[in-house]
């Protein structure tokens, strides 16, 4: 394996909440991308937005997808109380069964929100949405994520599939989980946010 590389080099690529936005945009491969990459957030706050307005009160499809927002966001706290975003390539706990935990935990809380909203092209739609506004994000972040770690990074994608999950953990994964490092990774915010969402979708639905 190579040598790992300091604190204070990973920290000005990867910086203390991600990886750097300035160095993803340079990895982007074009001006399509870099839009998406700026404004995935933006974009994505749009999706429940526009469900809102066509969502049809059904409990049974609300309730598969409020369990969907749960596991969803279950799996991005799982994921949060492990990445050390600024210190180490992660590859412990849920990174030990896909490369992006943290991405497939957003995936399947908005596919949740597109259950809530009770009908069958809903989910379809969003998945599409995630797709086309996240990808660019995850391969811009494994280029830069390639060039910090290097050859430790190779060999990690080589055992790790990228979304699909692997039915046993990884061997010799490093980390482990803190409930500190929740909160430090922000990740109260995003759950505080699916909560509103699926808050709007239920006054939607039954308004």
């Amino acid at each position: 394996m190579s040598s790992p590389p300091s604190t204070r080099a990973v920290t000005q690529v990867v910086g203390t909440k991600g990886v750097n936005k300035a160095r993803l945009l340079a990895h982007a491969g074009g001006p399509v991308a870099r839009f998406l990459i700026r404004r995935r957030t933006l974009l994505g706050l749009l999706l429940p937005a526009v469900l809102v307005w066509f969502v049809r009160g059904d409990v049974r499809w609300f309730a598969g997808g409020m369990g969907l927002l749960a596991l969803g966001q279950s799996l991005r706290v799982w994921a949060a109380g492990y990445v050390q975003k600024d210190e180490e390539l992660t590859t412990g706990g849920p990174f030990a069964y896909c490369r992006h935990p943290l991405y497939l935990g957003s995936f399947v809380t908005c596919l949740g929100v597109g259950f809530m909203a009770g009908r069958w092209q809903a989910p379809l739609a969003v998945a599409a949405a995630f797709v086309l506004l996240y990808w660019p994000t995850v391969r811009a972040e494994e280029r830069v994520l390639g060039e910090v770690f290097g050859a430790d990074y190779q060999e990690y994608c080589s055992r790790v599939p990228r979304w699909l999950p692997r039915l046993r953990p990884a061997p010799n994964g490093t980390g482990s989980f803190c409930w500190r490092r929740v909160w430090e990774n922000d990740e109260h915010r995003n759950l505080l946010g699916a909560l509103l969402v699926a808050l709007l979708m239920s006054v939607g639905a039954w308004r």
